[in-house]
């Protein structure tokens, strides 16, 4: 495993407590990602007035790309920044979704989760964990959620005097797979990209471990906060399970950046042009 200098460190606000700067990032070829451009968050919600002022007088925030459905983003609309243009670029088809969910809240699509694992007879944990890596598949499977990955791509090439920040609502899954393919392409290894991922366990964990006491209460099943803990936090296998499926129905990274995310070579060097030192 190789040694890097750069340490992952989160944007300390307030109400927010998986934000970061992806600014320092080494990639393979000696450049570093540039500081205050591109910012990867949970939502916005909980966002205090202080925290908006730093957000857009140290990191210049300019836009901000929501991931979420239109549902997740009327039950927690983000807190608006003075000067900041707003994008919702939902990566799930939402049409689709209420043939089969209707309106359910994410908290009711949890708990038919969790009670469907528990009462699966398989191991919990890893019943939970296969239904995760089931789920990032099918992102890449979805038509829709590729051609929305694909406009984030085209919003980063547009470049930005200041900041862009994207997120969903934890800013775990949908906001860390657009990571994951972002850091791709801009030549970062996969073993960073492999820990920056794994830092929501740490910002997150504290809201993780209340939610998995909630649920052993709620159920009265020890396993039940094992399974929670599988759903709301992150596992190598879960980024493990993209590049596999990548690579199985895409032929490589580099293919499904080009084919599916519109980044041929010139794109691509534009991309990292605009966000990485020399």
């Amino acid at each position: 495993m190789k040694h890097y200098a750069y340490e992952i460190e989160r944007i300390p606000l307030t109400g927010l407590p998986n934000t970061r700067d992806l600014g320092g990032m080494p990639t393979a070829d000696g450049r570093t990602i540039r500081s205050g451009k591109l910012l990867r968050s949970g939502d916005l919600h909980e966002l205090t007035e202080a925290d908006g002022q730093m957000l857009r007088e140290k990191y210049f925030l300019k836009k901000v790309i929501d991931f979420r459905t239109s549902e997740e983003c009327r039950e927690r609309p983000d807190q608006p920044v003075d000067g900041v243009a707003y994008l919702h670029l939902p990566i799930l088809d939402e049409q689709a979704l209420g043939i089969t969910r209707e309106k359910e809240s994410d908290q009711n699509v949890i708990n038919s989760v969790l009670m469907g694992v528990l009462k699966s007879g398989s191991d919990p944990g890893k019943a939970a964990e296969d239904y995760m890596k089931r789920m990032y598949a099918s992102f890449l499977q979805s038509t829709f959620a590729r051609q929305q990955y694909r406009r984030f791509f085209m919003e980063l090439l547009t470049g930005s005097d200041g900041s862009i920040l994207w997120h969903c609502t934890a800013g775990k899954d949908r906001a860390g797979l657009g990571t994951m393919l972002l850091l791709y392409a801009l030549g970062v290894d996969r073993e960073l990209i492999l820990m920056d991922y794994m830092k929501v366990n740490e910002y997150s964990g504290p809201v993780v471990e209340r939610q998995s006491r909630l649920a052993v209460e709620s159920t009265g099943q020890k396993a039940a906060g094992e399974v929670v803990r599988k759903l709301f936090s992150v596992e190598p296998s879960y980024l493990e399970a993209v590049y596999e499926e990548i690579d199985r129905d895409f032929g490589s990274m580099d293919d499904f950046l080009r084919n599916e995310m519109g980044l041929d070579a010139e794109k691509r060097r534009i991309l990292q042009d605009l966000y990485l030192n020399e």
